[in-house]
């Protein structure tokens, strides 16, 4: 990676961040030192700060009807095996939906249609197992969770993370693409907050490069999709999400670490009962492990879970293609965010998630 933000917060209640940038935003363009402030395109990290905070909102004002409702009750239609999958096994990943389809193919023009095509196409799918009995990661499955928080909250994706994310916490560097030309401005968020302003209002912090070379769907190497040159900073990696207008359930979030940070804050406040913009039963509820203790792979509901170094409790949070990360432990109070562009200048590189490992035993390893 070219560079990026690296952010560990100590492991008690009253601890703090320790903020790190370092290298550069790219090594083809944008050859500058990073800075703290630099806007990274988070990529699945956007299925925990974005849709799952969305559906945990939802679920705390008894909106969903209980997380075990199935899609049906919603008025949604489909194969019975589609419409009967519930937010809960949606969230933990056990729904048996397929991981990926290069729905970009369905053509449309307007965001409506394309999310309508989308949804249709996915709620057309039989899943691989039935749902709860085991688990496969899905973009999919995140995307019928976007649209049903859009039904749910009342409102376009980008809308509600302003309105219910961004704002009660005053995020002023956050939020989905495209990004306009100068990406978030320095000056005032949404909520009036003191920091920096919305996207697209110019002379705003820097964003980070992806790929040099895109695809128009798909990833690299699928068959017969042309190379269309680099990515516009600004514009969401992923390819399903781009076609989306830039925000979708799954991926197209943009942020800098110390907002990132500030939505960890507010779940570990949650967690203790001292404050954070959910209940504690709520947030208790989607940081449990699902399914049976002996499978592999358990999830929370919307987070990923890992055990911790230390062999002192399970960490959750969520890692991004582009080489993003946030771990927290809800118990312990420490937490990692990392935000880089493994991605740039091509998305063919390995060696991420050993990065990723030594900086877990980095910071909760003792």
């Amino acid at each position: 990676m070219p560079g990026g933000v690296l952010a560990i917060r100590g492991g008690t209640a009253e601890s703090g961040w320790a903020l790190r940038a370092f290298g550069n935003l790219g090594v083809t363009r944008q050859i500058a030192p990073v800075t703290g402030d630099a806007v990274y395109d988070l990529a699945s990290v956007t299925k925990i700060l974005s849709t799952t905070a969305l559906v945990m909102a939802a679920s705390d004002r008894g909106l969903t009807g209980g997380l075990d409702a199935p899609l049906a009750s919603f008025g949604w239609t489909g194969p019975s095996d589609t419409v009967s999958l519930t937010i809960r096994n949606l969230l933990s990943h056990r729904s048996g939906l397929p991981a990926w389809r290069p729905l970009y193919l369905l053509g449309g023009t307007t965001r409506e249609e394309r999310s309508g095509l989308a949804r249709e196409a996915i709620l057309r799918e039989r899943p691989l197992f039935p749902q709860g009995s085991g688990t496969l990661y899905s973009d999919l499955g995140f995307m019928l969770l976007g649209f049903l928080a859009e039904e749910l909250l009342g409102g376009p994706l980008d809308e509600l993370f302003r309105r219910e994310v961004a704002g009660p916490l005053g995020l002023g560097g956050s939020g989905f693409g495209p990004l306009a030309a100068g990406g978030f401005a320095r000056g005032e968020t949404d909520s009036g907050a003191a920091g920096d302003g919305p996207p697209g209002k110019g002379g705003g912090l820097p964003v980070a490069p992806t790929e040099d070379g895109f695809r128009c769907g798909g990833p690299t190497g699928w068959p017969g999709v042309p190379i269309l040159g680099p990515v516009p900073p600004g514009r969401v990696h992923d390819d399903n999400a781009a076609w989306l207008g830039g925000a979708a359930g799954h991926a197209g979030l943009f942020a800098r670490a110390a907002d990132v940070m500030r939505v960890v804050d507010s779940w570990l406040e949650s967690f203790r009962g001292s404050g954070g913009t959910v209940s504690r039963r709520t947030v208790t509820e989607f940081l449990s492990l699902q399914g049976p203790e002996n499978e592999e792979g358990r999830r929370g509901l919307g987070f990923d879970a890992t055990a911790a170094p230390s062999g002192r409790g399970v960490l959750f949070g969520h890692k991004g293609y582009t080489g993003t990360a946030v771990w927290f432990d809800p118990a312990g109070c420490g937490a990692l965010v990392l935000l880089c562009n493994r991605v740039h200048p091509t998305a063919r590189r390995g060696g991420m998630d050993a990065v990723r490992a030594a900086l877990l035993e980095l910071a909760f390893g003792a």
